[in-house]
């Protein structure tokens, strides 16, 4: 190995470097004279080239392809974010024109739904709770007061 000032590394010192074979205080040698001198720098970068897996032949194309359809979807997030917009200020419009024209509808034709009152008296808890009893022991009997009463009479 050639460390000497003004000498360059050889191609088996590069190889020796790949495949590890180098101290740590060599590869610091190394890696130091490698960022201080040009001719060296270029020979690793040669060297370190050969490493390298071939370009497949189709990449330019299918780079070019994947760029594209980014920029496609990048448009159509615009668009969407446009339609979006769109949407927004044509439902506030509406509303607007629905605000101002209230003295022009006439809402007497929808039937009014009436919420009957809940009574939350105990007395009307109690009783509440008594019929969901019964109601649940009928079902499990199966059993109705009409047969109770229509056998009483045939009795």
């Amino acid at each position: 190995m050639s460390n000497q000032p003004g000498c360059h590394y050889s191609s088996e010192d590069f190889s020796r470097f790949r495949e590890g074979k180098m101290s740590e205080d060599e590869q610091l040698i190394f890696m130091t004279h490698i960022g201080n001198c040009t001719y060296c720098a270029q020979s690793f970068a040669d060297a370190m080239e050969q490493d390298l897996a071939p370009v497949p032949p189709d990449f330019k194309r299918d780079l070019m392809t994947e760029t594209s359809r980014i920029q496609k979807r990048k448009t159509s997030a615009k668009q969407t974010f446009y339609r979006y917009c769109f949407q927004v200020s044509f439902s506030m419009c509406a509303a607007i024109a629905l605000v101002f024209s209230r003295n022009h509808l006439d809402l007497s034709q929808f039937a009014v739904a009436k919420i009957p009152k809940k009574n939350f008296s105990i007395t009307a808890y109690v009783n509440d709770k008594l019929e969901n009893f019964t109601d649940t022991l009928s079902d499990t009997i199966s059993i109705s007061w009409e047969e109770l009463i229509h056998d009483k009479k045939e009795k």
